[in-house]
């Protein structure tokens, strides 16, 4: 159900960049339209939410093995 949610925010930005009237209005919708479909896609694949943000639960599986941040 969420998955749906964020493919129709991303169809409405997607509609809403082909009928803006500026470049810059066009540019900030076709960008929130990627950003909700990678948000769509990354509820299926278990990756964080939106790209830069970590995935807390993989940060301390890797803690918890031993890993470190800086590989040593």
């Amino acid at each position: 159900m969420e998955h749906d949610y964020w493919l129709r925010r991303m169809s409405v930005a997607s509609m809403m960049a082909r009928k803006a009237t500026t470049a810059e209005a066009r540019l900030i919708h076709y960008d929130l339209a990627g950003r909700y479909s990678v948000r769509a896609a990354g509820i299926y694949a278990g990756g964080p939410p939106w790209p830069g943000q970590v995935n807390r639960a993989a940060v301390e599986r890797a803690q918890g093995s031993g890993a470190t941040r800086h590989g040593g």
